[in-house]
Protein backbone atom coordinates (compact mmCIF):
# COMPACT_ATOMS: atom_id res chain seq x y z
CA UNK A 1 0.00 0.00 0.00
CA UNK A 2 2.79 2.43 0.92
CA UNK A 3 4.73 1.43 -2.20
CA UNK A 4 1.71 2.24 -4.38
CA UNK A 5 1.33 5.63 -2.73
CA UNK A 6 5.02 6.40 -3.29
CA UNK A 7 4.79 5.30 -6.92
CA UNK A 8 1.74 7.52 -7.46
CA UNK A 9 3.57 10.45 -5.85
CA UNK A 10 6.66 9.97 -8.03
CA UNK A 11 4.58 9.72 -11.22
CA UNK A 12 2.57 12.77 -10.18
CA UNK A 13 5.71 14.75 -9.39
CA UNK A 14 7.25 14.00 -12.81
CA UNK A 15 4.27 15.42 -14.70
CA UNK A 16 5.01 19.02 -15.73
CA UNK A 17 2.31 21.59 -15.09
CA UNK A 18 1.37 25.09 -16.10
CA UNK A 19 1.04 27.90 -13.60
CA UNK A 20 -2.22 29.78 -13.98
CA UNK A 21 -2.44 33.53 -13.39
CA UNK A 22 -3.10 32.96 -9.68
CA UNK A 23 0.07 30.85 -9.41
CA UNK A 24 -1.82 27.56 -9.08
CA UNK A 25 -0.24 24.58 -10.88
CA UNK A 26 -2.65 22.99 -13.37
CA UNK A 27 -2.64 19.90 -15.58
CA UNK A 28 -4.76 19.61 -18.75
CA UNK A 29 -6.68 22.88 -18.27
CA UNK A 30 -9.70 23.34 -20.55
CA UNK A 31 -9.10 27.10 -20.48
CA UNK A 32 -5.87 28.95 -19.84
CA UNK A 33 -4.88 32.64 -19.99
CA UNK A 34 -1.39 32.87 -21.50
CA UNK A 35 -0.78 36.60 -21.00
CA UNK A 36 -1.67 37.22 -17.37
CA UNK A 37 -0.82 40.96 -17.38
CA UNK A 38 -3.44 41.93 -19.97
CA UNK A 39 -5.28 38.66 -20.85
CA UNK A 40 -4.59 39.29 -24.55
CA UNK A 41 -3.98 35.63 -25.38
CA UNK A 42 -5.84 32.59 -24.14
CA UNK A 43 -6.73 28.99 -24.80
CA UNK A 44 -10.37 27.91 -24.48
CA UNK A 45 -12.23 24.65 -25.10
CA UNK A 46 -8.91 22.83 -25.04
CA UNK A 47 -8.79 19.07 -25.50
CA UNK A 48 -5.46 17.52 -24.60
CA UNK A 49 -4.45 14.39 -26.49
CA UNK A 50 -1.08 13.87 -24.77
CA UNK A 51 0.52 15.16 -21.57
CA UNK A 52 3.94 13.65 -20.86
CA UNK A 53 7.12 14.55 -19.02
CA UNK A 54 8.47 16.35 -22.11
CA UNK A 55 5.48 17.73 -24.03
CA UNK A 56 1.72 18.15 -24.09
CA UNK A 57 -0.38 18.44 -27.24
CA UNK A 58 -3.98 19.15 -28.06
CA UNK A 59 -6.52 21.22 -29.94
CA UNK A 60 -7.94 24.48 -28.71
CA UNK A 61 -9.91 27.59 -29.52
CA UNK A 62 -7.11 30.17 -29.50
CA UNK A 63 -7.91 33.77 -28.58
CA UNK A 64 -5.56 36.62 -29.39
CA UNK A 65 -5.89 40.40 -29.33
CA UNK A 66 -4.19 41.91 -32.37
CA UNK A 67 -4.37 45.35 -30.71
CA UNK A 68 -5.71 47.25 -33.72
CA UNK A 69 -6.01 50.17 -33.50
CA UNK A 70 -4.70 49.61 -29.94
CA UNK A 71 -5.16 46.90 -27.31
CA UNK A 72 -7.73 48.60 -25.09
CA UNK A 73 -9.96 49.36 -28.09
CA UNK A 74 -9.94 45.88 -29.60
CA UNK A 75 -11.25 42.46 -28.65
CA UNK A 76 -9.87 38.96 -28.82
CA UNK A 77 -10.12 37.19 -32.17
CA UNK A 78 -10.79 33.45 -31.83
CA UNK A 79 -9.42 30.63 -33.96
CA UNK A 80 -11.17 27.29 -33.49
CA UNK A 81 -9.31 24.06 -34.22
CA UNK A 82 -5.93 25.58 -33.40
CA UNK A 83 -3.19 23.18 -32.33
CA UNK A 84 -1.40 23.72 -29.02
CA UNK A 85 1.88 22.25 -27.82
CA UNK A 86 3.56 22.74 -24.44
CA UNK A 87 7.32 22.23 -24.43
CA UNK A 88 10.57 22.93 -22.58
CA UNK A 89 9.71 21.73 -19.07
CA UNK A 90 11.95 23.06 -16.31
CA UNK A 91 11.59 22.38 -12.60
CA UNK A 92 8.22 20.69 -13.18
CA UNK A 93 6.68 23.50 -15.26
CA UNK A 94 6.22 23.87 -19.00
CA UNK A 95 8.00 27.06 -20.07
CA UNK A 96 6.74 27.50 -23.63
CA UNK A 97 3.35 27.37 -25.34
CA UNK A 98 3.30 27.00 -29.14
CA UNK A 99 -0.03 27.57 -30.90
CA UNK A 100 -0.58 27.00 -34.61
CA UNK A 101 -3.70 28.57 -36.14
CA UNK A 102 -5.01 29.67 -39.54
CA UNK A 103 -5.52 33.37 -40.35
CA UNK A 104 -6.85 34.33 -43.79
CA UNK A 105 -5.86 30.93 -45.18
CA UNK A 106 -2.28 31.12 -43.90
CA UNK A 107 -0.83 29.05 -41.07
CA UNK A 108 0.50 31.21 -38.25
CA UNK A 109 2.48 30.31 -35.14
CA UNK A 110 2.25 32.04 -31.78
CA UNK A 111 4.85 31.32 -29.08
CA UNK A 112 3.99 32.26 -25.52
CA UNK A 113 5.88 32.04 -22.27
CA UNK A 114 3.63 31.15 -19.32
CA UNK A 115 4.57 32.25 -15.84
CA UNK A 116 7.06 30.04 -14.07
CA UNK A 117 6.86 31.43 -10.54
Amino acid sequence: MIALALLALSLHASTPRLLDCAGKPVVRPASFVIACADANTELTRTRWTTWTASTATGTTRFGINFCKPYCAASKLSYFPRARVRLVAPKHGLFTRIVVTYVLHGKTKTFVGYPRTR
